[in-house]
């Protein structure tokens, strides 16, 4: 099978398919620099639907862009994400992103992907993974960075507040709730970032969290209360403790914003009051840990 024929066979999966990558062969791979039109139109297929997935119009910031080579590498990329070595090595000639387009086509694909990869889900993320979050900094903003990427995806996060759209896809995002710890975690450090940069960026943190108040609000205070479950009664195992730590520190940004701007949350309606529970649960677990959160 060639490398096109991967790439086009994994495209196709991405729009529609369900389970892992569909694996292939890579013959005649420098093909790939030049798409061929079959493929490049099922990447341009993608695309729409990846912008639409993520509730984007077109073009997608308002920048109009085009796909090429390094969504067709990467592709082709997953297709073989059963040689790490090999995929590694493809990732690393996939040129820098230059458009919108490019990031929300290399979301679809790497992000439908990354489940499948062993060891998704641990703490530090393996080559594999840490080299597809390399070339598709929207999946890693919304998963679990590996550490040498946070400096430039807040940059990224602050580019993405200045267009509407983009705000609206970070802050649902951010605001839905996850059962990964580790996700929690990043998603703290990220709000406690943007929460201390400017005015703009405090206003964004209150909105995650009135959005999880007003679209999610059932599955968080269900995190929430069972966490203090958890955090209220001696005899949990290590595991149910940390996760129960860390439905509670993605609560500390918001008790930040109490303290030092009280009527800011007091201005917004739809917040309500569940999420008290939620600061209950983070003033909970400093008493605990002695503040070390």
């Amino acid at each position: 099978m060639s490398a096109t024929e991967t790439a086009l066979r994994v495209a196709e999966w991405a729009i529609g398919g369900s389970g892992p990558p569909p694996q292939g062969d890579l013959l005649d791979p420098e093909t790939l620099s030049h798409p061929e039109p079959l493929l490049g139109q099922v990447l341009g297929e993608l695309a729409a639907v990846a912008a639409a997935r993520l509730r984007l119009s077109s073009p997608v910031l308002g920048v109009r862009g085009c796909l090429g080579a390094g969504e067709a590498v990467l592709a082709a990329a997953l297709g073989v994400m059963h040689t790490p070595e090999l995929l590694q090595t493809l990732l690393q000639i996939i040129p820098p992103l230059r458009y919108p387009l490019q990031w929300v086509t290399r979301h679809s694909l790497v992000g439908q992907a990354l489940p499948f990869f062993p060891d998704a889900d641990a703490e530090v993320a393996t080559p594999p993974v840490a080299a597809c979050l390399g070339v598709s900094p929207l999946t890693a903003l919304l998963t679990h960075p590996p550490e040498g990427q946070r400096s430039e995806l807040l940059a990224f996060s602050q580019e993405l507040l200045q267009h509407g759209e983009g705000r609206r896809l970070l802050q649902l995002a951010l605001a839905k709730p996850t059962p990964n710890p580790h996700i929690r975690h990043w998603r703290r450090e990220l709000l406690e970032r943007l929460r201390l940069t400017e005015e703009n960026g405090r206003d964004f943190v209150i909105d995650v969290y009135e959005a999880a108040m007003v679209f999610y609000e059932q599955d968080t205070l269900e995190q929430v209360r069972t966490a203090r479950t958890v955090l209220s009664h001696a005899g949990a195992d290590e595991e149910c403790l940390r996760n129960a730590l860390a439905v509670a520190v993605w609560w500390g940004p918001l008790r930040a914003l109490e303290r030092s701007y009280p009527d800011a949350l007091r201005a917004r309606r739809y917040l309500g009051y569940g999420y008290r529970e939620g600061i209950a649960l983070y003033q909970l677990a400093q008493r605990l840990t002695g503040g070390a959160l």
